[in-house]
């Protein structure tokens, strides 16, 4: 959930001058509008964090305003935010493609991680987006040794091309 935090808190503090400021921010795999319920035990099955688990794979997608078609009641408080994000930021949002038909990770769906664009869309400097795909693409491996995702942070971060003497076809 370190994608979500770092959203909701630059949207509930970001544009404090007590506070710093963020420049650049890369997420990865970001549930912002629900997450797959996947029956797992790990899963709080009472409580308000329970109803974040409400997502199934190709049920919601992206419109071509940009706009999640289903919104999912965390989605709105989010977005109710909005304006408060840091309107300097640079965001990098990665997301993962398993290609089995899911249009997820496994565990958020693309429309899930998408939706962050329409909430930032109009509020910050500069919005990009990275899908990873295939099997390095699943929810806890985009951030493992992922070649293609380190390739993209790195030139986001610091405007470098990636070098890996085991990727030759990364060299640039």
């Amino acid at each position: 959930m370190g994608a979500y935090a770092v959203i909701y808190y630059n949207l509930l503090n970001g544009n404090q001058k007590d506070l710093p400021r963020v420049n650049k921010i890369c997420v990865i795999a970001g549930p912002y509008d629900g997450i797959m319920n996947n029956h797992k035990s790990n899963q709080p099955t009472s409580g308000p964090l329970m109803q974040l688990w409400d997502d199934m794979p190709n049920q919601n997608k992206i419109l071509p305003t940009g706009k999640p078609k289903i919104i999912h009641p965390e989605y709105r408080m989010l977005y109710r935010l909005r304006k408060n994000f840091p309107h300097q930021a640079r965001v990098l949002n990665i997301y993962g493609n398993l290609g089995n038909g899911s249009n997820s990770d496994g565990v958020v769906t693309n429309a899930s991680a998408l939706s962050l664009g329409y909430i930032l869309r109009d509020h910050v400097s500069f919005y990009q987006t990275f899908q990873a795909f295939g099997a390095k693409a699943q929810h806890s491996e985009l951030h493992n040794n992922n070649l293609a995702v380190n390739k993209i942070l790195t030139e986001f971060l610091w405007a470098k091309n990636y070098k890996d003497g085991s990727a030759s076809e990364l060299d640039q």
